[in-house]
């Protein structure tokens, strides 16, 4: 003996296995962004905020371009060159640095946000001190990643009173 339902039963959705790991998941899954995608966005965001910071008072500082190539550099990104950076800082659009930084905003926990501000900041260091330009800069990066203005205020103040 075997149950037929007369009453059609609830369907509860689709799911897709994982091929290696056989692990099944809801099919929205399928709708997140991949690694390539996230990092290709976060890679875009912080370009741009390092631009900005770089372009914040007119030309780039030597010093400064040397110290934003050398975070990106230690952020994985060995195919960034003062070259490159300087032409991005020039030809910066204030307009896009917001969104494309709100775009990393939901892949980055609290702890790295602060991370990328902290980088953002010794860049602006660099020039030989975080000028009113830059700190304007600072704190639209801070607020477009999702951070408060006292909490903006605490990591620039943490990196200033580190030593060099």
């Amino acid at each position: 003996l075997f149950f037929l339902p007369a009453v059609p039963m609830k369907v509860l959705g689709e799911l897709v296995e994982g091929a290696t790991c056989g692990a099944r998941y809801d099919d929205q899954v399928l709708r997140l962004p991949t690694t390539g995608e996230r990092r290709a966005t976060l890679a875009a965001g912080v370009r741009a905020g390092m631009a900005a910071i770089l372009g914040a008072d007119g030309e780039p500082d030597p010093d400064a371009l040397a110290a934003a190539v050398a975070e990106l550099h230690e952020m994985g990104w060995s195919d960034v060159t003062a070259a490159g950076l300087h032409a991005e800082a020039r030809d910066v659009d204030p307009d896009t640095v917001g969104p494309l930084l709100l775009a990393v905003a939901p892949g980055v926990n609290e702890l790295g946000r602060e991370l990328l501000l902290r980088r953002f900041c010794r860049v602006a260091l660099a020039r030989g001190g975080i000028t009113p330009a830059g700190n304007r800069w600072l704190g639209h990066i801070g607020a477009h990643l999702g951070m408060t203005p006292a909490h903006v205020r605490g990591v620039i103040a943490e990196v200033l009173e580190q030593p060099p």
